[in-house]
């Protein structure tokens, strides 16, 4: 988080993403996740890159998030919805 608090813009997307959330013996509970997210800030998604669950979402939401943080008429970096 420092160099991320340190090299970053003051207004940067912050996501924590867990994978693997479709197994049974998690290293890190879904509220251990969440705390931590919400300790630093950050959006929490639980995915699984083999069931995709989640995956989509994430995606969606920074895709989302990032859109509507554009100024009308400012920089836009291709079409993304």
């Amino acid at each position: 988080m420092l160099q991320i608090d340190q090299h970053a813009s003051t207004d940067c997307e912050k996501l924590l993403i867990a994978t693997k959330c479709d197994k049974e013996s998690k290293v890190i509970s879904s509220d251990q996740g969440l705390n931590l997210a919400k300790r630093f800030n950050m959006t929490f998604f639980e995915t699984s890159s083999q069931t995709g669950v989640g995956v989509n979402e994430a995606f969606e939401y920074i895709a989302r998030t990032i859109k509507n943080k554009q100024t009308p008429g400012g920089p836009k970096r291709g079409n993304m919805f």
